[in-house]
């Protein structure tokens, strides 16, 4: 297994990896791994969803248009 180090992580920073640990019963490393599969999976999924709506010819949503079809149907 191949061991990375990162310099210059904020303290705050530390502190949530840290609650999230505790509250998933994993060590600090094992939160840190997990948070960074879940970051490249999230990417990747990004980038193919991007390359199909590029496919697809489509303009992107205006913020009007996004709040507007969140909002359909409320009251």
């Amino acid at each position: 297994m191949v061991t990375l180090q990162v310099e210059g992580i904020p303290e705050s920073l530390i502190e949530r990896l840290t609650a999230l640990a505790v509250a998933n019963n994993r060590s600090v490393s094992e939160e840190a791994v997990a948070a960074l599969e879940q970051w490249v999976e999230t990417t990747a999924l990004i980038s193919r969803l991007r390359e199909h709506r590029a496919q697809l010819d489509v303009p992107p949503l205006t913020d009007e248009e996004f709040r507007r079809m969140k909002n359909f149907g409320r009251r």
